[in-house]
């Protein structure tokens, strides 16, 4: 599908937000991701030969009139970023179907867990915003790891969110079993989103201190060492 560059925002030192309006409408579920490309063009194609595209957690809710992501825009920039970040106003890109099952559970009740590695945040913001827009009753504990330069971010967290408990470290401080597992409750689903280093060691580290891999959800973040 094909989508027009509405705008971009500066959300934090490095962090933007991109927004773009979609040629029809699209569906999907808070949570999911797609994969975003530019038109195929001479210089498109010999800059991005390895990877036309990029894959992003959609950060915008389903009932938006737009749709949006988070990235962060760290020179030095790949190839791609270049292109991102001289987008103009009506541009246009291609967007793929939104895919992934790293979403809500039916049961409305279930205590949730989500671990966050800084901008990885995106991955729960559609969540969050359907959570308090459809007034759900999960429990929600947001454990939020980051460099204090993305404390910014936090103006994206939904503020009507009653069972909503977030626990900030701040970089040194790393988050680990010992920090996710009192947090914990008897039917949980834990979420992992950060780098793959970061979600895979701890969803590792989970499973070895007793927690059901049936009860862990991954979301990684491909080619990056931290987020």
């Amino acid at each position: 599908m094909q989508v027009k560059f509405i705008e971009r925002k500066m959300l934090a030192q490095h962090v933007w937000e991109y927004c773009f309006t979609p040629a029809s409408q699209i569906r999907y579920v808070p949570g999911q991701y797609a994969q975003f490309s530019f038109p195929s063009t001479a210089a498109t194609a010999t800059a991005l030969q390895e990877k036309p595209y990029r894959t992003f957690t959609l950060s915008s809710h389903p009932d938006d009139n737009s749709v949006r992501f988070l990235t962060r825009l760290d020179p030095p920039l790949s190839h791609y970023k270049n292109l991102l970040a001289a987008l103009q106003p009506g541009d246009l890109m291609r967007m793929s179907e939104p895919l992934g099952d790293v979403v809500l559970p039916r049961l409305a009740t279930t205590p949730l867990v989500f671990v966050a590695q800084g901008i990885a945040l995106a991955s729960y913001l559609s969540m969050l915003t359907e959570c308090a827009a459809a007034k759900k009753a999960h429990a929600i504990t947001l454990i939020w790891a980051r460099q204090r330069e993305d404390d910014p971010l936090a103006q994206c967290i939904p503020n009507n969110l009653p069972l909503l408990q977030r626990v900030d470290f701040h970089y040194p401080v790393s988050v680990g079993a010992s920090t996710v597992l009192p947090h914990i409750q008897a039917s949980s689903l834990i979420y992992l989103s950060g780098s793959q280093t970061f979600v895979e060691t701890l969803g590792d580290d989970l499973e070895s201190s007793g927690v059901s891999r049936s009860r862990l959800i991954y979301d990684y973040y491909e080619g990056y060492p931290e987020l």
